[in-house]
């Protein structure tokens, strides 16, 4: 990944015939967008940001490339210091890409073959345990939490429900943290999130506001917006903004927002405070991804439902 400003090559995943069968099934559906939005073969990241990454369409500069953390896996302390520092850390093929790939595969056949009905993943959890749960609890991910949390693998959690997703051309998220869904959580807790299958940024990717959660400068933002009141949607009204462009630090200035084209297989792990938002797919194709849950066993929360770990069915009921 270059430097932004420079040309980097993004390379969505071909579309094989399937799969536009199924999209086909998707537009005749209502699913998708009217018009399917152009897609340029190589994009760097400063001209996508302008582009499409905000929901109100404002003009993001400067997006800056998401660093590969995974030469630290090997070294827990300084993992867990760039966590403390970034935010977030960006695991390149920490999980296996081609099972991934064939979980998207099915998931959207699965959603094809409901006729009338949006690709909604979130609402789907019978979906999900059939199809997406399995990979989801790799013990690749109990390791990585592990060494972030500072236990032993054997020694986290994560909730068996899944936050997966299935996300239309031109759907987006604005900015958030996930602390604000999950209070109390800021420190206790760690956000997963990976592609089912190949995700460039085009196809409406993670970016973070790396430093977000402890920079100086914002420490008003981030007070008022972890005083707002979330509303009864769960969803959007736990939002800063629509779009990135419009959050600034306490002296007016733009965020550190960076990102990346992701591999099948690739994760990244977030603070739940720190700020993020997913850009606006832009690809004509559903973006699969899913975000899960970890904390140490000791440190779980109620509210979640039932707990899994490494190698056990349930790490416990939801109080």
């Amino acid at each position: 990944m270059g430097t932004a400003g420079t040309r980097t090559e993004a390379r969505p995943p071909r579309r094989r015939r399937g799969e536009a069968v199924r999209l086909g099934l998707f537009q005749r559906l209502g699913i998708l967008a009217e018009q399917k939005p152009q897609v340029e073969p190589s994009l760097d990241l400063e001209s996508h940001a302008r582009r499409t990454v905000a929901g109100g369409d404002a003009p993001l500069a400067g997006l800056l490339p998401l660093r590969d953390s995974t030469p630290l896996l090997a070294q827990p302390t300084a993992l867990r210091a760039r966590l403390a520092r970034d935010g977030c850390l960006l695991l390149r093929a920490l999980l296996p890409g081609a099972p991934l790939r064939v979980v998207r595969e099915n998931v959207l056949t699965a959603l094809a073959a409901q006729p009338g009905t949006r690709p909604s993943l979130l609402a789907r959890q019978d979906l999900v345990a059939a199809l997406v749960a399995g990979a989801l609890e790799h013990p690749a991910l109990f390791r990585a939490a592990g060494a972030l949390l500072g236990v032993p693998a054997e020694a986290v959690a994560t909730p068996a429900f899944k936050w997966a997703r299935a996300v239309p051309p031109g759907a987006f998220t604005g900015v958030h943290a996930d602390c604000v869904y999950f209070p109390g959580s800021a420190e206790a807790m760690l956000t997963a999130w990976l592609p089912l299958g190949d995700c460039p940024l085009a196809s409406g990717g993670l970016l973070v506001a790396l430093g977000s959660h402890r920079q100086r400068s914002a420490a008003r933002l981030r007070a008022r917006y972890f005083a707002q009141p979330l509303g009864a949607d769960g969803t959007t009204s736990g939002w800063l903004a629509a779009a990135a462009a419009r959050v600034v630090d306490d002296r007016g200035a733009p965020l550190r927002w960076a990102g990346a084209d992701l591999a099948s297989g690739d994760v990244i792990f977030l603070r739940m405070d720190v700020l993020h938002l997913t850009a606006r797919n832009v690809s004509g194709e559903v973006r699969t991804s899913a975000d899960t849950r970890w904390a140490a066993t000791h440190a779980r929360r109620d509210g979640l439902g039932v707990w899994r770990t490494l190698g056990a069915e349930a790490a416990g009921e939801e109080a």
